[in-house]
């Protein structure tokens, strides 16, 4: 893997730098850019354009964009410009992808942003460091996840710009490390020292191979390769007619009935024990009942993943709602009588729905 970007990225920030007291040659630059690339920073009904802005927002302009080559384009822009060294990407392998609605905080139309866009240079500048002072980017850090859109995303944002260095914690990278044994702190615990703690933690890691990723690119290239595995979807009938799904999207979950058969995971790996257990259970000489409906009772037990995608269909032809798997199978026969459930997102569709009749998807009746 040849992670291109990484000498770009990193020149860039170390170009940009040099702007932090000329920051109306930064503004010009930046809406020197093709209208197409920057109209998300101008107000929407005026077209006014900001007249200070951050490192974050120029990283923002071309990280938001899905297509390789209106990166490239802007980036060739950059290298002029900036009159950088390093030679065009050719890959962004290992960079996260950003929602492009939330690809940048600190700038507010109607408001006085200047402390924003001050605090976000200041953290810029205490990251680009050569050795970081943790105390200064603890407090610059803490000040900058306050700003409206921030959050997590300024992980994302330090990981760009200084891709050795610092740790994205997208959702990606927060599941992979976790898979892998490393606790990530809620959000509620989100602040400059745990993310510094759990960088160390990261790092000491890399560095002793407890974790086989060659370095922090390598690792967030691997968090998105184990969170964009081959995804399943899945159709199931939330009880008769769809009427158990308000009540599972509720509880951000859904399941099966089938309430005589207990725990299905207790027959563990054992489809032909199952089987057996479901015929002498239900006695019912259809068809369906032999064939189809074991195997379907089995799949939501063995074969649906995490990351997975259910759609809940009420009768043949209507989509009620859809969640993405995110947890293992779990059995509750405390609620509802609906002892078997897969834990999911919830969230409505709009109804009205039709699936294609060809549709060559599992499903789960």
């Amino acid at each position: 893997m040849s992670f291109s970007w990484v000498s770009y990225y990193k020149e860039l920030a170390s170009k940009l730098l040099e702007y932090k007291d000329n920051r109306n040659k930064l503004v010009k630059i930046v809406y020197g850019l093709n209208d197409e690339y920057i109209d998300f920073l101008r107000e929407s009904e005026t077209k006014k354009e900001f007249d200070d802005i951050h490192p974050f927002v120029v990283y923002a302009i071309f990280s938001r964009l899905f297509l390789i080559g209106k990166k490239q384009t802007i980036l060739e822009y950059f290298k002029k410009e900036f009159d950088l060294k390093s030679e065009i990407p050719v890959d962004f392998d290992g960079i996260p992808s950003i929602n492009p609605q939330k690809s940048f905080w600190g700038l507010e139309w109607f408001k006085d942003d200047s402390e924003m866009i001050k605090q976000n240079w200041d953290l810029f500048e205490i990251a680009s460091a050569e050795k970081l002072d943790e105390e200064r980017f603890i407090k610059a850090f803490d000040f900058v996840i306050q700003q409206n859109g921030a959050k997590w995303n300024v992980t994302h944002a330090l990981f760009r710009a200084f891709p050795d260095k610092f740790l994205s914690l997208d959702e990606n990278s927060r599941n992979y490390l976790t898979t892998h044994g490393i606790q990530v702190m809620k959000d509620k615990d989100f602040n400059g020292k745990t993310y510094l703690e759990l960088l160390n933690i990261v790092k000491t890691k890399l560095n002793s191979k407890e974790l086989k990723d060659e370095n922090l690119i390598n690792l967030s290239h691997n968090s998105w390769l184990a969170g964009n595995e081959a995804v399943n979807y899945w159709l199931i009938a939330p009880g008769d007619q769809g009427n158990m799904w308000d009540v599972f999207s509720k509880n951000n979950e859904i399941g099966i009935a089938w309430d005589d058969l207990g725990d299905i995971s207790s027959y563990k790996n054992d489809f032909d024990t199952f089987k057996n257990a479901y015929m002498d259970t239900y006695h019912s000489d259809d068809k369906d009942y032999k064939g189809n409906h074991p195997k379907q009772i089995w799949d939501f037990y063995k074969s649906i993943n995490i990351g997975d995608v259910i759609f809940a269909r009420k009768g043949v032809l209507q989509i009620v709602g859809m969640g993405k798997v995110v947890s293992d199978f779990f059995y509750d026969g405390s609620e509802m009588n609906i002892p078997n459930y897969e834990k999911l997102n919830g969230r409505k569709l709009g109804n009205g729905l039709l699936l294609n009749k060809q549709l060559e998807i599992p499903y789960i009746n």
